[in-house]
């Protein structure tokens, strides 16, 4: 009877720490994609404003520059131009 005890136990904390495990894994993944997501449009940003400082390309091979990095450069001129209103 007490190995009958002892295994009900170990199968309650068995199924504890799984449930533990899980819901550290639910809460973790949304910060993890969030964290991915962050970075990738932070390496986006830079490649963008490489393209339009540098007149380089935005894709490697390619030897024009992509509409991205003129939207990026005509948005620039843009602004450069405004006045402040007084």
């Amino acid at each position: 009877m007490k190995i009958a005890s002892e295994s009900s136990q170990i199968l309650r904390m068995r199924e504890q720490i799984k449930s533990e495990i899980d819901r550290q894994d639910q809460e973790a993944t949304p910060r993890a994609l969030q964290n991915a997501a962050r970075t990738m449009l932070q390496q986006l940003g830079q490649r963008l404003e490489e393209g339009a400082t540098n007149k380089r390309p935005f894709f490697d091979g390619n030897k024009h520059p992509s509409p991205a990095s003129e939207k990026v450069e005509s948005l620039r001129q843009i602004l450069q131009n405004q006045t402040p209103s007084s």
